[in-house]
């Protein structure tokens, strides 16, 4: 059961808009006493409806629940973000890039260095 609050008979009331009681049970395969009493604040809706609700409503629980007033939810938009992930995934790759080349700049340097130095030790 969710946790007690006097919000939820308010926010469900609001969400049950025109339909009945009845009908919104229906809707939630619940009986039309379980709407009544939690509307009249009497009964806390099992986790489940709650979730059921939120889930068909698009609002978040801390809304269902009087934490938030913010009903809906706000959905993860990866279009939105993906042209920054691209660019800052461009701009990894080009210092890995550069990275790796000075890499094996200085191990060209640090061979040719102890390659010199062992001709100079030959001679």
């Amino acid at each position: 059961m969710i946790p007690n609050n006097t919000n939820v008979k308010d926010r469900l009331k609001e969400l049950r808009g025109e339909l009945t009681q009845a009908a919104f049970a229906e809707k939630f395969g619940v009986v039309a006493v379980t709407i009544s009493q939690i509307e009249k604040g009497k009964q806390n809706p099992s986790w489940d409806l709650a979730l059921r609700i939120c889930e068909e409503f698009n609002c978040s629980m801390d809304w269902l629940q009087g934490r938030s007033e913010t009903r809906q939810i706000q959905v993860f938009a990866p279009d939105a973000y993906k042209d920054k992930y691209y660019e800052q995934l461009e701009k990894n790759n080009a210092l890995k890039d550069k990275i790796i080349q000075l890499q094996e700049r200085l191990l060209a340097f640090s061979f040719n260095k102890n390659f010199a130095k062992s001709e100079d030790k030959d001679v």
